[in-house]
């Protein structure tokens, strides 16, 4: 009897055991199911988030791939016109050079003078300038977001724009308006611009998009210079960010429109000899000297120190163009 006791006891203890054995063995299998799932959802989310980046990096080399084919297209276009223009050029520089001479004695710049009287010959500047529509507006068609049809149907209708004004200042050059027809000129000048501002304001559509057209119009002499010294900023290492772009461009367009005794030499109507001579041209250039100083001190909150020593370098240059082209003027309409 006793021994059959022992042997139950025996029984239940390794009952026992095996029990709690396969217990424990229970809990370590759901750990390690859980362990695996939490795994497998990690490997899901990861899985996921490579799909998402590869989509993006995808989108972004076709955005690049389409902007560079447009820009590729502009660049054609721009060297086909540049190759008629050229071709227009020769043939009116031939067609001047076979005309008898006119120039008056120490007047350099009259031959080039009668060449602006030269139909063919101010046609094929015109051509050249408007090439160059794109540079001028291109920001402004991405800024209003333009594309495609609406993007070209906005381009033409600065092309008829900037013709007319065009038209106006080498008719100006040839120094052959009196009074009379210089002011007879600005008014048909005057209208047409209105003109262009109603069809303009018409097919933008909107209050915002026209004040921004009419913004970037008031300042287009500023952006002008800018642009040509916007290499001077890449070549420091440190370009532009538009919002300086546009900090700077405020800032010339405020300095160059404050009250000032001297004229506006960028309006086609202030190129008269009067204000071409040696006098008058003394004292743009020392206007001007102030306008430059003006806008550096102001820049000096806005740009890193390396951009405002290119600022400086490109308001020398343009100094010196400045007062070149005055000089140039003068003798084009009949100064000293």
């Amino acid at each position: 009897m006793k021994k059959l006791l022992l042997s139950f006891a025996v029984l239940t203890l390794l009952c026992g055991a095996f029990g709690a054995g396969f217990s424990w063995r229970d809990g370590e299998l759901a750990e390690a199911r859980q362990k695996a799932a939490g795994a497998a959802g990690a490997a899901v989310r990861a899985q996921e988030t490579l799909e998402a980046s590869v989509a993006t990096l995808t989108r972004e080399r076709d955005e690049a791939r389409e902007q560079g084919e447009k820009l590729g297209d502009q660049l054609r276009e721009l060297v086909k016109k540049a190759a008629e223009s050229e071709a227009a050029l020769a043939r009116a520089t031939a067609q001047a050079k076979a005309q008898p001479a006119k120039a008056a004695a120490g007047n350099p710049m009259k031959p080039m003078a009668e060449m602006m009287k030269t139909p063919e010959m101010r046609d094929a500047l015109i051509q050249q300038n408007l090439g160059q529509v794109d540079m001028f507006y291109g920001k402004l068609y991405d800024r209003l977001q333009l594309e495609g049809a609406d993007r070209q149907d906005f381009k033409n209708l600065l092309t008829e724009r900037m013709r007319a004004e065009l038209e106006m200042s080498f008719q100006m050059m040839a120094g052959d308006f009196s009074q009379q027809q210089s002011g007879a000129a600005l008014e048909e000048l005057r209208k047409a611009n209105t003109a262009s501002d109603q069809k303009i304001r018409a097919f933008l559509s909107n209050e915002n998009d026209y004040k921004a057209f009419q913004t970037w119009e008031q300042t287009k002499a500023d952006r002008m210079l800018l642009n040509m010294g916007t290499p001077a900023f890449a070549s420091a290492g440190e370009p532009l960010t538009v919002a300086q772009e546009d900090q700077l461009v405020s800032a010339m367009f405020a300095a160059r429109t404050k009250a000032s005794a001297v004229p506006d030499m960028s309006k086609p109507e202030n190129f008269t000899a009067a204000n071409l001579s040696p006098d008058m041209t003394q004292k743009i250039l020392a206007d001007y000297d102030a306008q430059v100083a003006l806008v550096a001190a102001g820049a000096a909150a806005y740009l890193s120190p390396t951009q405002l020593e290119a600022l400086k370098a490109l308001q020398k240059q343009q100094r010196a163009l400045q007062e070149m082209g005055l000089k140039m003027g003068a003798t084009m309409v009949g100064g000293k």
